[in-house]
């Protein structure tokens, strides 16, 4: 859940664990008259202890959180306008603005088709966080989305060195693919993917979907039934692509997104017409 994700909840709900623990080793040894104002005074000091982790940043977190939630939800308009007030905030008080905001926003800015201004953002992040893999991929996932992409395949595999979730590997078996890269590091890249647990279906439908071209470049028949088979399992996916060619189809990369998911399209009724 993205509550969950909150660092304050998570210290919160550890703080009382750990006091319930001292509660009863101390209740255990205390007499039966002393017990109950002891209870209340534990009780007190835990209350005000999670009050004030709850409120330190609290403002900030909350914003945070509700942009998340619509940058999910796909409400991105609002997460912008939310995130944009809290980094105006920012600027006018002088502090920075931490690095899961403006990496959020710079992904919704790419989202709305804002590309320069989500490359410049998460730019920034990058220089401002070193070592941090999330920055790095969304600041790939714009270049690729831009039509750099070499860059954007360079950018992915970083994220990945820097601890991303291998689930990433399909966006980067797709800049590879867009880049020309060698056929054999796209369809090793391809494999890695499909041996993750899982991968979400739109990201499988890609992969696979790439494999396909790949094998029936080769004449591999065998292989482009199997993706075949995989691809209408993974149909669901299909809705994911669709708005990627639509929302970037000024760009290069949305144009050439947009033939390959007429091709989807194609390879999926033929299947469905062939049961």
């Amino acid at each position: 859940m993205i509550l969950w994700r909150d660092p304050r909840l998570r210290l919160a709900f550890g703080l009382s664990i750990v006091m319930a623990i001292v509660l009863l080793v101390v209740l255990g040894q205390a007499k039966s008259g002393d017990r109950v104002p002891l209870v209340v005074g534990f009780a007190g000091v835990l209350a005000l202890l999670q009050v004030g982790i709850l409120l330190k940043g609290g403002g900030r977190q909350t914003s945070l959180l509700k942009a998340q939630q619509a940058f999910v939800d796909g409400r991105y308009i609002e997460a912008v306008q939310l995130l944009e007030s809290q980094l105006e905030q920012s600027r006018a008080s002088g502090s920075s603005l931490d690095i899961k905001a403006l990496t959020v926003l710079g992904n919704t800015y790419r989202q709305l088709g804002r590309l320069d201004e989500s490359a410049a953002l998460l730019q920034q992040a990058v220089e401002q966080f070193p070592g941090k893999d999330f920055p790095v991929y969304g600041l790939g996932r714009t270049r690729l989305a831009q039509g750099y992409y070499h860059e954007a395949a360079q950018l992915i595999e970083q994220a990945l060195s820097l601890g991303a979730r291998k689930v990433i590997r399909a966006d980067l078996a797709l800049a590879l693919y867009y880049a020309g890269a060698d056929q054999s590091r796209i369809i090793e890249v391809a494999y890695q993917t499909g041996r993750v647990l899982n991968v979400e279906s739109y990201r499988a439908l890609m992969v696979n979907y790439l494999l396909y071209r790949l094998a029936d470049q080769s004449n591999h028949e065998a292989e482009v039934q199997l993706a075949k088979r995989v691809m209408h399992n993974m149909v669901g996916g299909l809705v994911y692509w669709q708005g990627e060619a639509k929302r970037h189809a000024a760009t290069d990369f949305g144009q050439r997104l947009t033939a390959d998911v007429a091709r989807i399209e194609a390879i999926l009724k033929e299947e469905n017409s062939g049961q």
